[in-house]
């Protein structure tokens, strides 16, 4: 059976050797963002995992970005960076796992906006 690490960890391989890691000019981390971390970053986190030798995940793949001097929001950098990510993360199979992209959406608050893809992993347990 695998944990929630292993599909964290699967996505964060992927994007990690990606045109989006390269765009970026912060990180990508799993489960949580430097403290005041004032860059383009990514974050991967999975939320749920189930167990049997199919097993069902729902991960959250988040983009940040910084807003511009202004304070608006940088839709015009957001879109270019989702772009790269849609390539990534709207489908992928392989021999012991898929995932696909359920829904995306921009998230904004008086602080931080990011650009949510949250994805279903299905995991082949050959085991």
């Amino acid at each position: 059976m695998k944990t929630t690490l292993y599909a964290s960890t699967l996505l964060y391989q992927a994007i990690a050797a990606s045109p989006l890691k390269t765009a970026i000019n912060g990180g990508v981390y799993k489960d949580e963002r430097p403290k005041d971390s004032a860059k383009e970053d990514v974050v991967i986190n999975t939320i749920t995992i189930d167990s049997g030798s199919a097993q069902r995940a729902v991960c959250n793949v988040n983009i940040h970005v910084p807003r511009e001097l202004s304070g608006k929001i940088n839709h015009t950098r957001i879109n270019v960076l989702a772009e790269l990510a849609k390539v990534i993360l709207d489908e992928a199979y392989a021999t012991a796992h898929n995932f696909w992209t359920e829904n995306q959406s921009l998230i904004v608050d008086e602080i931080d906006c990011y650009y949510n893809f949250r994805l279903r992993f299905k995991i082949h347990n050959s085991n």
